[in-house]
């Protein structure tokens, strides 16, 4: 249990490092931890490009070491299916509460994080991976 409670507490500041990111470099956040209801997944951020006025799905993956693999080896073919899957129940939901959404232009990025909370990460953005 202990082991997931140092994992499950690396992500999270993962998670928050990665929002400090993106807005360093011109992503807006527009939600965190959507969970779609369908299929049960978690897209870690949803955010506008506000260079480009794309639509970001972010996968964030953070590691402490790169001794069991890269974080962004995590994001496998299926786990990509799966937060496609999400991303069109997301923009489901938002055309259903604003019509005026309109159709942008999608991207689905990674953000692989290697580090520590108290030494920081080292991120490396993937840019319209899949």
């Amino acid at each position: 249990m202990h082991t997931y409670s140092t994992s499950h507490n690396l992500g999270q500041a993962g998670e928050h490092s990665a929002q400090q990111w993106c807005s360093q470099h011109h992503l807006q956040v527009l939600e965190t931890n959507y969970v779609a209801p369908q299929t049960r997944t978690e897209i870690d951020i949803i955010a506008q490009d506000t260079a480009t006025a794309e639509i970001v799905f972010l996968e964030v993956k953070t590691r402490s070491t790169s001794h069991h693999g890269w974080p962004e080896e995590a994001v496998h073919f299926r786990k990509q299916q799966k937060i496609r899957q999400a991303a069109i129940q997301w923009l489901a939901d938002i055309r259903e509460s604003d019509p005026q959404f309109g159709y942008p232009e999608l991207r689905f990025d990674v953000l692989a994080l290697i580090g520590s909370v108290q030494e920081g990460f080292v991120a490396k953005h993937y840019r319209g991976v899949f």
